[in-house]
């Protein structure tokens, strides 16, 4: 029986929904979202309910009814009956715990009896961390670590002697402080790094690059604020020397200035690269197996892991060569992309990156004794007339993405037209392509071809479809702007909607990110919910590293492709 002989209204979409045994009837003309059970009952909604883990309670997932993309979720028992009224925009469970965020976006915690242990809003985030629960104060960045029974503990509680009446303890935010040997805290400040420097005391108080110190006299009061790379007292010769940056700093045993000259370099800008910085721990040290360089942005955030050196001179296609160390002494060298990626690991030697007839390659002269030669996505070939024969195709994928971007081809999700320069950009149109694509290899999904479109400036089906499916939508004013790249919580979003209409479910580890305040209010709770979506051992799409989703940044086609192959595989 068709479901529109049965309903006064005329749909102009109707899906299944095979968890819940109902159907989603969609009339966009008068703005209506309406719902019927597996015999064509109107109902209210269908009960969405999936168990919170580690737990005897469920959630329940309901949506908004002027807007289905919008969800709102609830703590129920198994038949859906609620157990606090109140909806929450995200719901994590674990061990002896529910960690919640409300409407306002506010963090909060009820134990596994459902009282509310932590209050909206004490701390800016709350995790999970190995039997304990890690806390972000809202106002300050200082960590509180809760115990099992949400009380606070420290993170290490041995007392360690610093000199004669003085020690230090680490507590639970992170820091050492400065105690007596009863734990007494002597000196407000914490510390991440405290050092007995004969009588005085070196310290370190910022967790940012470049490592900053100070000195301490011994009646803890500050002789030398914390600006220095390094710090080396002589006691011999009765002075200490601060190194700065390109300079020494000499003073004598009463702390006066007795000459300046010219010293290590600890920062190097690179050259062509705003914004990034080369920080050298030992820049006279020159140790083979002393990894010690890493490359910073303005505010000290760690972009690489560390490096034996880094050269500071950008190479064709704005590439960097880095070196580190193969067994005990020999340095090898890689290659990095302009978003410090890497094309080549640190392994081989001799690496040079060249441009030849409008070509960047890069050439190693080592591995093996001969020459190979790679193109800039770390596709490797035998012979230079290889390599160009290769990158005339405009075919190269980055090494990641390759065998999903072959996979998805072969699963028939992947338009021919973006079967090439898979690191571009993807745009709105090329996204939709792929998404429906993906839909129609996963279902048994079909669209009329002459569906009218319901944009003024594209009229293609596959936008059509997509908008139809509530993968995407416009931009405004009837408008879809299809040539314009999409970004990283722009693809989430697109993402999220059609997992949801393949019924793909969230788990509940899903990961704090560091840039939420950057997130749009349209996103943030498809962010949270697509990265948190398992396909096999993969999450659909993940963070960017260090804690960041980075969601300006845009999103290529090989990273589509790859994203909704993982969807195709769920």
């Amino acid at each position: 029986m068709e479901l529109n002989e049965i309903t006064p209204k005329i749909y102009e979409q109707i899906l299944y929904d095979e968890d819940t045994d109902s159907y989603i009837c969609y009339n966009r003309e008068e703005n209506v979202t309406d719902y019927y059970d597996g015999n064509f009952n109107k109902i209210s909604q269908p009960l969405f309910i999936t168990p919170l883990e580690d737990t005897n309670y469920y959630m329940l997932t309901v949506s908004d009814d002027a807007n289905y993309e919008q969800k709102y979720y609830y703590i129920c028992d198994k038949d859906g009956n609620k157990l606090i009224n109140d909806s929450f925009k995200n719901i994590r469970s674990y061990r002896n715990c529910i960690i919640v965020k409300n409407q306002e976006n506010k963090i909060g915690v009820y134990d596994d009896n459902l009282n509310l242990v932590i209050p909206y809003g004490t701390y800016e985030s709350v995790t999970y961390d190995d039997g304990k629960l890690r806390c972000k104060s809202s106002n300050t960045d200082e960590i509180t670590y809760l115990s099992e029974n949400f009380k606070p503990i420290a993170v290490d509680d041995e007392i360690k002697l610093l000199f004669g009446d003085y020690y230090y303890q680490k507590h639970n935010d992170g820091l050492y402080y400065i105690c007596n040997s009863e734990g007494s805290v002597l000196k407000d400040k914490g510390y991440f790094e405290i050092d007995n420097m004969e009588g005085r005391i070196k310290v370190r108080s910022s967790d940012k690059y470049p490592r900053l110190y100070g000195l301490l006299d011994e009646n803890l009061n500050e002789i030398f604020e914390e600006k220095y790379f390094r710090i080396a007292h002589y006691s011999t010769k009765k002075m200490t020397k601060l190194y700065l940056n390109g300079s020494i700093e000499t003073y004598d045993e009463d702390n006066k200035l007795l000459e300046t000259e010219e010293g290590p370099v600890f920062v190097t800008p690179i050259n062509g690269m705003v914004g990034r910085r080369i920080y050298d721990q030992y820049p006279d040290a020159n140790i083979p197996g002393e990894h010690s360089c890493i490359i910073i942005d303005d505010e000290g955030n760690a972009l690489t892991p560390k490096y034996v050196k880094v050269n500071p001179n950008t190479q064709p296609g704005n590439t960097l060569i880095v070196n580190s160390v193969m067994g005990h002494s020999d340095i090898v060298e890689g290659i990095l992309n302009s978003n410090l990626d890497v094309i080549i690991a640190p392994q081989y030697g001799n690496m040079y990156v060249k441009e030849e007839n409008g070509t960047i390659y890069i050439e190693n002269v080592w591995e093996g004794s001969t020459t190979k030669y790679y193109d800039l996505y770390g596709n490797k070939y035998d012979t230079k007339e290889e390599l160009f024969a290769g990158t005339e195709k405009g075919n190269g994928a980055s090494a990641w993405a390759k065998e999903s971007i072959e996979k998805a081809i072969a699963a028939g999700i992947v338009p021919d037209e973006i079967q090439s320069e898979y690191t571009r950009n993807i745009t709105r149109q090329e996204f939709c392509k792929l998404a429906v694509k993906t839909y129609m290899a996963k279902t048994d999904y079909t669209f009329d071809e002459n569906t009218e479109s319901p944009f003024t400036d594209i009229d293609n089906t596959y936008v059509t479809a997509a908008y139809n499916l509530k993968i995407v939508a416009g931009k405004g004013n009837n408008k879809f702007i299809p040539n314009d790249n999409i970004t990283r919580q722009e693809a989430a979003v697109m993402l999220n909607n059609l997992a949801n209409l393949l019924g793909a479910k969230i788990s509940n580890d899903a990961t704090q990110f560091d840039d939420e305040s950057s997130f749009a209010d349209w996103a943030k709770s498809a962010i949270y919910s697509v990265t948190s979506i398992k396909s096999g051992n993969t999450y659909i799409m993940a963070g960017t590293g260090s804690g960041k989703f980075s969601p300006l940044m845009n999103y290529t086609r090989e990273q589509a492709i790859a994203t909704l192959y993982r969807l195709y595989c769920y």
